[in-house]
Formats: structure tokens, sequence, C-alpha cells
């Protein structure tokens, strides 16, 4: 990329300017004076500092080395450039890596002391075993210094609120990009697949930029219950999300693989369904929507009420020989009562009426009423994460080890004394606490909610596609995963 041309632009961690138009668009990270040019940035040159890395590049000194070493340090967003079609991309995303492995240990030291830049300090704890020793990325080695002696109190707090905004970040980041690339991914794993599984899509987050084709979907069609594993998409996406965001926690590693597999099929939808809540109000919905502003809710609802308010239910109850064809209720009723016991007529109008509002019932209450609820308590972005990750660690099955019980609720314990600390420092002792368990109340409206919405799901897969044997069309595909994850609970 040669300078002076129309798209040449100047990069930081969280702002892009172009040369041309002098415009700034803000990307979050308030750092637009230490850009590095991207004709630079692109070349992959090493420069060296002659003042030893310890230039002020934020007053101004004009050292390349620094300055790039400010860009990488700043979390440079390689998604954000324009790169040329001929662009060894994998040969560039592997020097930034090394780049920031290089500087790491550094880029923590210096900014111990601060809450400025706390986000520096999750290079470190990337570098960190079990035991919370700090590993050298260049040979392995364990240095002794532990983490916890390093940090204070409100740096630990701090430390693990941002580790966890800073996953659900990226997450956000993925499932709003227009890039359908997890499709096939989805559709070739089960939960085992994913538990075992060496890397994580949010490791990946460079590959899903803004730049994609937009998935259009017809609202008609999904009510219609057509295209159903596109139309499924954002539900499974989700479901793999959750998968992804709870496997970065540090529990992840100290749990057995049977106990894991058991911990996700219990808690993945409940998280699914907080996780739904929240990015609904975000957007300023009433009811749960997903980004291209299709409702669960709507889920084959022209479908299922066609079947069941009787313009159907010849398919649904006769021989495709019969002569009747009922229009309606009324007509059906009077079927009945020409050629069938009466008491029949009465059970079989009785089970149509209770199926039909007992469907309406549950997608108000599943999707709806839900958001009506949870609009009140105005969670922050903080609390939110947190109370996550406390229904997580303490949503715990009974026939995991005690072990990993154990361990799980000294980890739910933490993150709520965390919740409790952050509302303390934000709101003053008495009113944080008292926020506090408005917040711990909430999660417990969480399994009511998320049950509504198992049963709702399971009551249409029952109902419409397995009575539907003869419309090949109707076959409701989703990933093994997300099965394993979903219809927890009996009608």
């Amino acid at each position: 990329m040669k300078r002076g041309i129309q798209n040449h632009f100047f990069l930081t961690a969280g702002f892009v300017a172009s040369r041309q138009s002098a415009t700034i668009l803000e990307l979050n990270v308030a750092m637009p004076a230490e850009c590095f040019s991207v004709d630079q940035f692109l070349s992959l040159k090493e420069f060296r500092c002659k003042s030893g890395g310890k230039c002020q590049t934020r007053k101004g000194e004009k050292c390349r080395s620094c300055r790039l070493d400010t860009c990488i340090k700043e979390n440079l967003d390689i998604s954000l450039i324009q790169f040329p079609s001929s662009y060894n991309f994998k040969k560039m995303k592997d020097w930034l890596s090394k780049k920031r492995r290089e500087l790491m240990p550094n880029n923590f030291v210096k900014h111990l002391s601060g809450q400025q830049n706390m986000m520096k300090n999750l290079k470190l704890i990337s570098n960190c075993n079990n035991n919370g020793n700090i590993i050298d990325n260049n040979n392995g080695n364990i240095i002794k210094t532990n983490l916890s002696q390093l940090l204070t109190n409100n740096d630990k707090i701090n430390v693990d609120l941002e580790m966890l905004l800073s996953t659900e970040n990226k997450a956000l980041k993925l499932r709003q990009s227009p890039n359908n690339l997890l499709l096939e991914y989805l559709f070739t794993k089960n939960l085992e697949n994913l538990i075992e599984s060496k890397t994580n899509v949010l490791d990946f987050i460079e590959l899903f930029g803004m730049n994609g084709k937009q998935l259009i979907i017809n609202e008609n069609l999904f009510k219609e219950g057509k295209n159903l594993p596109t139309i499924g998409n954002y539900q499974n996406l989700d479901f793999l999300l959750e998968v992804e965001i709870m496997r970065k926690l540090p529990i992840f590693d100290k749990i057995p693989f049977e106990d894991k597999i058991c911990l996700f099929r219990s808690n993945i939808h409940r998280l699914v369904t907080l996780s739904n809540c929240f990015q609904s109000v975000q957007m300023g919905e009433s009811s749960v929507t997903y980004p291209n502003g299709l409702c669960p809710g709507d889920f084959c609802k022209n479908l299922f009420e066609r079947i069941f308010s009787g313009k159907d239910l010849n398919r649904y109850f006769f021989e495709p020989n019969e002569v009747c064809v009922p229009k309606s209720i009324t007509a059906l009723y009077q079927y009945l009562y020409l050629f069938v016991d009466l008491s029949l007529v009465s059970v079989t109008i009785l089970i149509i009426s209770n199926l039909i509002y007992r469907y309406q019932v549950l997608r108000r209450r599943a999707f709806t009423d839900i958001i009506s609820e949870f609009k009140p308590y105005n969670l922050t972005q903080q609390e939110y994460v947190l109370l996550k990750t406390i229904l997580f660690c303490n949503s715990i099955p009974e026939n995991i080890s005690q072990n990993s019980k154990n361990l799980l609720k000294l980890e739910a314990e933490r993150y709520g004394q965390i919740l409790m600390k952050y509302l303390q420092n934000l709101l003053g002792n008495f009113k944080g606490a008292m926020r506090h368990a408005d917040c711990l109340l909430f999660i417990g409206k969480i399994f009511e909610y998320n049950m509504q919405q198992n049963i709702f799901y399971k009551m249409v897969d029952e109902k419409i596609f397995y009575n539907n044997e003869r419309s090949s069309r109707l076959i409701m595909e989703r990933p093994i995963f997300v099965e394993q994850c979903l219809f927890k609970f009996p009608n």
C-alpha cells in the first residue's frame, strides 16, 4: 500500500484515521496520537529503538519502534485493515502474535499499579498456569513469581472482570458479524468434540470482520418452518458461543471431562436464555430477538397456528383419502358430531383448544414476559458477565464428582464477591449490597424462563415435525451439541 493513495489509513488499537478525509472513527480505545501507518505496518519490518524502548510516544516522540509497540500493546485490531487481495494475512497474523508475546511481560509490569490500562493485565493472565505462576513465552519456563503476589485486591477484581468482558466482547463481535463461516463447523461437532478441542473460535476473532455477505432470511419462511438449518443459525451460534465462553474460565481445566459434559449439558441453555435476554434489551426490543430481527418465538408460528386452528387438521388427524377437509374448528366439530362418538368430539376439541392456548401462553412467557421483567433491572455489561458466570458455576448437577462440586461452589462464591465489591465500589456499601441481592434474585427468574423456552421448543418439535411425516420439508436439523443441551425438562 503506497503513500498518498485514497485508501491510506492510520491505525491504533481503537482508531482508524483516513489521511484523505481526516476523520476518526471511535472504536472504544482512545489512543489516536501514537498510531502507526499501515504501509509501514504491513511491511512487517523490524525497527530498533535507539533509546531502549523508552520513547515517550504519547508526548509526540516519533520513534518507529516504540510507536509500533504502542499499537500492539493497545490491542491493535487487524480485522479493521483493508488488506490488498494478494497480502499474506496468516504471515502477518503470526508476526503480530510473536510481537505481542515479546511485549507481554513488560507490558504487564509497567501497569500493575494503575487501572487505566487494565486490559493489558489480561495478557499476563493468559501466560499463567493453573497454579498462578507466570510462564515465559519464549522458552516455556515457569517464573517463580506468583500472579497473586503481584496484584492488589482491587487489581485482582479488575483483572477477573476485564477477562470476562474481553471474552464476552469477542463473542458479541462474532455474533454480529455478517460472515457466516460457522454453519459447517456447527453441524460437525457434538458437545464432547467441543470440550476436548484444543482450539476455541473466540481465538480467531480476526477472521470474522464486518465486510462479509449478510445472511438474508425471509420472515415468512421462518414462521412457516422452512429452510430450518439456515434459519436456526442464530440459535445454534448462541449455543456454540456460550460453550466457548465458559471454556475460557480458569476453572475449566480443573474439572474432569465427564463432569464437564454434565455441567455444560445442564447449564448452556440457561446461559443462552440470559444472553438472548440481555442482548435483546440492549437492542431496545420488546421480545427476545436475534440480530437479524427475528424472534425465536415466531419459529413455525404460522404453521403451528394453521394446523391447530383447523385449516390443516385433516393432515394431523385423518388419512389423505378422507372425504372431509375441515376448514375450521366449527367444521371439524360438525364432522365429528355426524360421524364420530360425541364423547370423542368433546375430548378432541378440548385437546385442540388446550394445545393452542398452551402454545400462545408458552410463547408469551418464554419470549415476551422475560423482557418485560428484565428491563427494570437495567443490568450493566459488568453485572451481566458476572451474573452469567455465577449462574454457570452455581448451577451444579447432582451427578458430578464431589471435588468438582466443591471447586464450582468456591468459584461461584468468588465471582459473587467480585460482583459485591464492584457494586459497593460503584454505589456504596448499602446500595451496593441491595443491588447485589436484586441481581442474584434475577438469576432465579432465568431458571423459570429457561424452562418455559425449553418446553416451547420441545412442544413445537413434537407437534409439528414428528407428526408431519408426510411433509419431507419439515425436518428439524440441529447440531448434535445443541440437542445435547436442549430439552432438559418434561412437558
